[in-house]
């Protein structure tokens, strides 16, 4: 046999340039001019456009979501700030119309007794009636504060954790020993009124012991508690207030790099110039270990 006598192999070309059976190479072939031809590839096309329009649709959907997300979020954080601020407006003038007042007089007549007392033992003042005392029975029969509609925003609307949730329970905690100290003075002050003569008005009001030496100091201490919880109130929910208007400018900031200038919210301000000026902001440095204890507790809790 010669060698031109032998049959050669056909040469194969296209997508089939190897040693596969023909059936397979024949029907890559088939399938290579498919996927060539110009109905198949604007399918392709409209395929791939259609997945970049999905990216693009999910990219916007979550922009205006997360847009939606914080603007809802400096809007409970603005309404948070303002509830503080309530608290804090209502504390104040409650230490500047009745506090106030209350403790002025109650020194005043605390010293006035002082000195009769004194006057007594030196001999400078003979028998035992005492000075005329002017009791100042005022009151606040409603006392409330809305801790409420501070604690849902606070727990359930904002995502914070760490001292500002810290300063809600503190701010509850000391909103609910004023109210308390208030109904007790009250209820202090209807006892006094009962008194059948002014024999007892000493033991009731300024804790003066009795004939069998038992000093009963629970309307004095019952002052203490009502201002110093109102001056603690003042206190811990103007730095609430603060914390939360500072945390409303960080958001804004967030929107500004994020969304730019195009309807930028507005941030409540916890501003207390005036009451400062006027002297009815406590002393900071009489709640500064009371504070650094709320960030420790902080700094050594769980963080939500």
């Amino acid at each position: 046999m010669q060698l031109d006598d032998v049959p050669s192999a056909p040469w194969r070309t296209g997508v089939c340039a190897s040693s596969l059976p023909d059936w397979a190479c024949s029907t890559l072939d088939l399938l290579a001019a498919a996927l060539g031809s110009p109905f198949v590839l604007s399918l392709l096309g409209a395929a791939a456009g259609a997945g970049v329009g999905a990216l693009v649709a999910v990219g916007l959907v979550t922009r205006r979501q997360r847009r939606e997300e914080l603007a809802a979020e400096i809007r409970s954080t603005n309404v948070a700030t303002m509830v503080a601020l309530g608290i804090v407006q209502k504390a104040l003038r409650l230490k500047h119309t009745h506090v106030q007042p209350l403790a002025t007089r109650f020194a005043a007549d605390v010293a006035a007794w002082n000195e009769f007392q004194r006057q007594r033992r030196t001999g400078q003042r003979q028998g035992n009636v005492p000075p005329p005392i002017a009791i100042d029975g005022s009151e606040v029969a409603s006392l409330s504060f809305p801790i409420p509609t501070l604690q849902q925003l606070m727990f359930d609307r904002i995502p914070m954790f760490g001292r500002s949730l810290a300063l809600t329970s503190t701010v509850s905690e000391t909103a609910g020993w004023l109210v308390n100290a208030n109904a007790k003075r009250n209820a202090l002050l209807e006892q006094i009124r009962r008194l059948p003569s002014a024999a007892g008005l000493p033991e009731l009001y300024f804790g003066a012991p009795s004939s069998t030496g038992v000093a009963n100091r629970e309307y004095a201490e019952t002052v203490s508690a009502v201002v110093d919880h109102t001056d603690a109130l003042i206190f811990f929910s103007a730095t609430l207030a603060t914390d939360l208007a500072a945390h409303a400018q960080a958001l804004r900031a967030e929107w500004l790099a994020e969304f730019g200038a195009s309807k930028l919210p507005d941030v409540a301000v916890a501003d207390l110039g005036a009451a400062r000026r006027e002297g009815l902001m406590p002393d900071e440095a009489r709640f500064a270990q009371a504070l650094a204890d709320v960030d420790r507790q902080v700094l050594s809790g769980p963080v939500r």
